[in-house]
């Protein structure tokens, strides 16, 4: 399991923030490499990017699941039914 914490270095005038493992010199040396925030920020950019271009595929996909797991006692909508998305 990854589990990451925000570590701060400061080099000339610089911060850079680097995420790592939380044990990573617990007894043996843990080998997951640090993630830089920057690369952190692309990761979020391209998979927002992706889903945003994606979106009537997931909602196409996901809404059918969705309704046909509602159930008729839903307190959010006395009447059962999931209202059509919109386009």
């Amino acid at each position: 399991m990854y589990i990451a914490t925000p570590s701060r270095y400061i080099l000339e005038h610089t911060t850079k923030v680097i995420y790592r493992c939380n044990h990573k010199y617990d007894g043996e040396k843990c080998k997951t490499p640090h993630v830089t925030e920057e690369e952190v920020k692309a990761a979020f950019v391209s998979a927002y990017n992706q889903l945003v271009n994606e979106k009537k595929e997931i909602i196409a996909n996901g809404y059918p699941k969705i309704k046909s797991c509602q159930t008729p006692s839903s307190s959010q909508n006395p009447k059962g039914t999931l209202a059509e998305p919109a386009p």
